[in-house]
């Protein structure tokens, strides 16, 4: 062969073929790739929960690799096992008085570190900034949140709040 590797020119990973199994870098998650849309968002299906994350986040899983999630100790699997299926990777709570979004993200990261995510999106939308700055203090304290930032670029900027849940153990 004529080329031998080391001078692979491919600026990134290829795309998983739709229909692979697939994993979402820094998460638990693992499922089939059903769709890529023309703006380079990948949608995910694992099991009943339904994910809509950015091409660049997925790794393909390795023919012979692919596993089921790992079983928590008794009922606690189940528990989790459903609250995947049913946990969103983000929150709208645009137009919402502060205190029934505080109560609502209150009951979403909950449920969002129960399901394994990782990160998670508050959408709060820009307006006058009470919303976003409420979310921010409430973050700020929080049992299950590591840490906090606004959305970047191409995330929603300043209408968004990202935050990273504590890892479970």
């Amino acid at each position: 062969p004529a080329h031998a590797g080391g001078g692979d020119t491919a600026p990134a990973e290829p795309v998983p073929e739709v229909g692979r199994a697939v994993r979402v870098r820094g998460t638990p998650l693992e499922g089939i790739l059903v769709e890529v849309s023309p703006d380079g968002r990948a949608t995910v299906q694992a099991g009943a929960l339904r994910v809509n994350v950015p091409v660049g986040e997925l790794a393909p899983v390795p023919a012979g690799e692919e596993r089921p999630p790992r079983q928590a100790p008794g009922g606690a699997w189940e528990l989790a096992r459903r609250k995947a299926g049913e946990v969103a990777t983000e929150i709208h709570l645009r137009r919402l008085p502060v205190d029934e979004a505080l109560a609502r993200l209150d009951k979403y990261l909950d449920d969002a570190a129960l399901a394994g995510l990782e990160e998670v999106r508050i959408v709060h939308g820009k307006g006058t900034g009470t919303l976003r700055r409420a979310v921010a203090e409430f973050l700020r304290d929080h049992r299950l949140v590591e840490s906090y930032r606004p959305g970047g670029e191409g995330e929603g900027g300043s209408g968004v709040t990202v935050a990273r849940l504590k890892a479970r153990g």
